[in-house]
């Protein structure tokens, strides 16, 4: 696995379609989850109860 690729959901990829526009990350923690997905232009918003985690993740998403 690639380092960009680091922390991302595979257990969940499979469950998505093939055309995705926007992905709600629900304790996103960093935001590195669905990273790939927002590096391609998928809209990752996310949300957690860690203020910092949250903090960190406004980085790597559309809104967090």
């Amino acid at each position: 696995m690639s380092e960009e690729n680091f922390g991302d959901r595979w257990d969940v990829f499979c469950a998505l379609p093939a055309k995705v526009d926007a992905i709600l990350d629900v304790g996103c923690g960093d935001g590195r989850g669905f990273g790939s997905f927002a590096a391609k232009g998928v809209r990752v918003v996310g949300v957690d109860i860690d203020e910092g985690a949250v903090g960190r993740a406004s980085s790597r998403m559309a809104e967090a």
